[in-house]
């Protein structure tokens, strides 16, 4: 856990310096996403799952980063971890997840 605030942490700040460069690399490294969804049980990560969404300043980025989302099939992931096998933690947060980044989330095709 303590690992994972510090990696947090750390990806917060280069997401509040360079948000275009940060959110280009992580679209492109394919295992990112895994990684932080196999650890969204941990409140850190789950902080910045959302964070990516609330940083984004510009409206194209954010449509962007939201059909990457979708592409990834990121709700309903997070949807499968509701399910006795994985922890409760793991339950909690990704019954979460969805709810907490709708707002953020405007960027509709029909818009």
């Amino acid at each position: 856990s303590l690992l994972a605030s510090f990696f947090s942490r750390a990806m917060h700040c280069i997401l509040q310096c360079k948000t275009t460069a940060m959110l280009v690399y992580v679209r492109k490294a394919s295992s990112c996403l895994e990684g932080l969804l196999n650890h969204i049980d941990t409140s850190a990560i789950m902080d910045l799952l959302l964070s990516f969404l609330i940083t984004c300043e510009s409206y194209h980025l954010r449509c962007q980063l939201v059909d990457w989302f979708r592409d990834c099939h990121l709700v309903e992931r997070l949807v499968s971890m509701i399910h006795v096998s994985c922890g409760e933690d793991k339950q909690r947060r990704s019954s979460v997840a969805p709810a907490s980044s709708r707002p953020c989330c405007r960027c509709s095709k029909a818009a």
